[in-house]
């Protein structure tokens, strides 16, 4: 396996039942992980953050075996740049000022903080459904960097 992914940079598994072990052959040239809506959990998190990543974005809508707490160990994975979550994750809004101080280049973005600064045509069925079904203000964070 390990050859035939030495140049993959993207990879997305969405509404799958994955293994947490799968996080542990990440391969280390992968920068955007996308597993919304699968079963990973905290443990997936905390082998993800074990190995030698190079990840800048890891997409986690939808999955309700990630607490605050693997959105805090996420935080280990010290080239990741974007985290993707859906706003009701149990233990969400204590983790989020957890991150801020673990790691302050880190953006935690929820679905309205991501489609108030998408591209129209870039726009996913889920993230049109939360952003109307929800209709959650966008986070103080992405205000601050949208003015």
């Amino acid at each position: 396996m390990g050859r035939k992914m030495e140049k993959l940079r993207s990879l997305t598994i969405e509404n799958a039942n994955i293994s947490n072990i799968a996080f542990k052959c990440i391969p280390k040239t992968l920068v955007e992980l996308f597993v919304a809506f699968t079963a990973v959990s905290d443990e997936g998190i905390s082998s993800l953050a074990q190995t030698d990543s190079q990840l800048h974005l890891l997409d986690i809508r939808g999955c309700p075996r990630i607490t605050g707490q693997g959105l805090i160990t996420a935080s280990d994975i010290k080239s990741l740049r974007e985290i993707w979550i859906l706003r009701f994750m149990e233990g969400c809004d204590a983790a989020r000022l957890s991150l801020r101080d673990c790691n302050p280049h880190l953006m935690i973005l929820d679905e309205v903080d991501r489609q108030k600064m998408a591209v129209p045509q870039h726009m996913d069925f889920y993230s049109i459904y939360f952003t109307n079904v929800f209709g959650n203000p966008p986070s103080e964070e992405v205000e601050v960097d949208m003015r």
